[in-house]
Formats: structure tokens, sequence, C-alpha cells
């Protein structure tokens, strides 16, 4: 019996090693240094992996610099956080959803990509020189979205019923249904290529 239960606590060990445990962690800048890469910023002391969902909050409002390759679970940018977080040219991958209720998001010149469903409620989203990539359906109610020089791609629905959608230079694309109801979208000089119906 004794064997038998130290075989099912080394499987299960070795579960729990293959497959990561999935947690909620919230930023807080207690190491001081304003990076991703700093365990001590985070509520967990441990920096975010691909399974686990990140918070930026009023815990802490202070800016977040993406000094890594940073991969994640869902992100969410909730009222109350009023900082800034800058890509400095690592990337971000969102494996499932993104929210933005607040604060300022700025891609920088690397890549963002989520592909789950995408929420932005309010804040500010600079896609800047960035391959911004949103994976699934997207509701843009409020906030503002500055798309900047390089390309945005939604490949699910876009339904925009508020806010502020500045084209500027970038290429555009929405590979599927485009449904604005209000706010405001300003293509500019950008490219824009509807492959579904535009309503």
């Amino acid at each position: 019996m004794k064997q038998y239960t130290k075989k099912l606590f080394f499987a299960f060990s070795i579960c729990l090693v293959s497959f990561g445990i999935q947690a909620q962690i919230t930023w807080t800048n207690g190491g001081g240094t304003g990076v991703w890469s700093d365990p001590n910023n985070w509520s967990t002391l441990a920096v975010p992996t691909n399974v686990d969902d990140v918070i930026f909050d009023n815990t802490s409002t202070a800016n977040c610099s993406i000094n890594v390759n940073a991969g994640v679970n869902n992100l969410s940018i909730l009222t109350g956080y009023t900082g800034t977080i800058t890509d400095a040219g690592f990337g971000c991958l969102v494996n499932n959803d993104f929210v933005m209720d607040a604060g300022t998001y700025d891609a920088g010149s690397a890549t963002f990509d989520v592909v789950g469903l995408t929420t932005i409620t309010g804040g500010i989203f600079n896609a800047n020189s960035a391959i911004v990539l949103f994976g699934s359906d997207a509701v843009i109610s409020g906030g503002t979205v500055n798309s900047g020089s390089g390309s945005v791609d939604f490949n699910g629905t876009l339904l925009q019923s508020g806010g502020v959608f500045n084209g500027n230079t970038a290429s555009i694309g929405v590979n599927s249904t485009f449904t604005i109801s209000a706010g405001t979208f300003n293509g500019n000089t950008s490219s824009v290529l509807f492959v579904g119906n535009f309503l």
C-alpha cells in the first residue's frame, strides 16, 4: 500500500510539473523596479507564466515595462489602474481573454497576440508599430484604440458600441463582421480591409 501511495504521489507531482497550476497574479511593483521580470513586483512573488491570470488594478498604479517575452492566460487591466504598461520590444501572448477597463497599454514594436475574446471599455491601447492580433471576437465600448503604424488584425467579429478607434497609418484587417453602433472610427490614412460584412 505504501509503495502504491508513493507511485501515485510521484505521478501527481509529474502532472503538476508538466501542466502547471493556474494562479491569479496581481501587479504590486513591490520590488520597486517597474519591470515585468522582477518576481518581487507580483502578488505571488513569481513572474507570471502562460497559465496565469494577470491583473492590473489599484493595488499598484505604477508603470510596468515588459522586459521579457510575456505569456499569460488572461490579461485584465481593471478600473483603478492609472499607469502605463509598455512592451519594450519582447511581445506578449494572451492565451485566452484580454480585458481593458483603464490605464494605458503601449504595444511598442513587438507582437501583441490575443487568442480569446477582447473587451475594451476604457483606457488607451496604443498599437504603435507592433503586430497586433485579435484572434477571436472583439468588443470596443469605450476608451481609445490607436492603431499606430503597424498592423492590427481582427480574426473574429468586431463590435464597436462606443469609444474611439484611430486607424492612423496602420494596416487594419477585419476578417469577419464589423458592426459599429456608436463611437467613432477614424480610418485616417490607414489601409482597411473588410473581409466580412460591414454593418
